[in-house]
C-alpha cells in the first residue's frame, strides 16, 4: 500500500496539487517503509515543503532519525539528498551550510555534473563575507572544504588585478591538485 500512496502522491505534485501530495503521503506507514522506500517519501514531502515555501520544515523531514543513514542507500537518492539539502538551507539564506552540502554532494556526482555544482558552490561561497572565510579556513578539519574556503579567498585578495588573480589561482591549484 505503500508504494501506492507515494506513487498518487508523485502524480499529485506533478500536477501542482502539493496539498493533496502531502495529505496522501501521510497515510504512509513509514515504520513499515524500507529504508530506500523511505528516503523517496520523505525526499517528496521534503520538496514539496521547500516548493510550498517552507525550507525549515523540508529540512526537518531529512534529519537524522526521520531519514535512513546514507549507507544503506543508493548513490542517486544520496544525491538527492544532498541536493535538497542544499536548496533548502539556500532557500534560508543559509549559504554556509548550502555550500557544505553541496561540498559532501560533489563526490558523489559523475564528473559531466559537477561544472554545476562547482558553479553553486562558487555562488554560495561569494556570499560569504572575506573575514568569515578566512576564520573558517584556518578551522577547516576537512580538507576538500579547506580547499575551497582557499580558492575563495585567494580570488577576492587580488580581484581587480588579473594577472595577479591567474598567478593566485595557479598557486591554489598546485596547492589543491
Amino acid at each position: 500500500a505503500a508504494e501506492l500512496f507515494y506513487q498518487a502522491a508523485l502524480m499529485l505534485s506533478e500536477q501542482g496539487e502539493a496539498s493533496q501530495a502531502l495529505d496522501v503521503l501521510g497515510f504512509i506507514d513509514l515504520e513499515a517503509a524500507q529504508d530506500e522506500q523511505l528516503a523517496s517519501i520523505q525526499l517528496l514531502k521534503a520538496r514539496l515543503l521547500l516548493a510550498g515555501g517552507d525550507p525549515g520544515q523540508s529540512l526537518a523531514q531529512l534529519q537524522n532519525g526521520m531519514f535512513p543513514t546514507q549507507g544503506s542507500l543508493s548513490p542517486s537518492t544520496r544525491v538527492s539528498y544532498y541536493l535538497q539539502r542544499a536548496a533548502a538551507f539556500s532557500a534560508q539564506n543559509n549559504p554556509l551550510s548550502s555550500l557544505l552540502e553541496r561540498i559532501q554532494l560533489d563526490r558523489l556526482l559523475p564528473f559531466a555534473e559537477q561544472n554545476n555544482n562547482h558553479d553553486q558552490i562558487w555562488i554560495s561561497l561569494k556570499q560569504l563575507p572575506v573575514s568569515r572565510l578566512r576564520t573558517l579556513s584556518a578551522s577547516a578539519q576537512n580538507e576538500d572544504i579547506k580547499g575551497w574556503y582557499e580558492l575563495s579567498l585567494a580570488s577576492r585578495a587580488i580581484s581587480t588585478d588579473l594577472d595577479q588573480q591567474s598567478l593566485e589561482v595557479r598557486r591554489w591549484q598546485n596547492n589543491w591538485p
